[in-house]
């Protein structure tokens, strides 16, 4: 039984952190960094700008959609684990 509590606790963490880790990418996309994110992807499409111009944005550009990424990744490892330890409960509970 300290098995399933244990399994329990586990599944309960890890979906307060895949709900952390939502927030802060929905954070990300709907605010500043996110909307700056598409305008640099917009100026970087456009003939705008000099090339010094050009070379800040792209720099500010990538470093934002790593930012992106890094907080994409993060919902996808809490994600993972909650199905994890959602299966780890479920063969618990089914057993005799």
């Amino acid at each position: 039984m300290a098995t399933v509590e244990k399994t329990e606790r586990e599944l309960n963490d890890a979906k307060v952190q895949l709900e952390k880790a939502e927030k802060a990418l929905e954070e990300f996309v709907k605010g500043g960094d996110g909307q700056w994110l598409e305008v640099l992807k917009g100026r970087l499409r456009g003939e705008g700008g000099t090339a010094a111009q050009r070379e800040e944005w792209k720099a500010e550009k990538n470093e934002l959609a790593e930012e992106k990424k890094r907080l994409e990744a993060e919902v996808t490892r809490w994600s993972v684990e909650v199905t994890e330890w959602g299966a780890k409960l479920r063969e618990l509970d089914t057993r005799p």
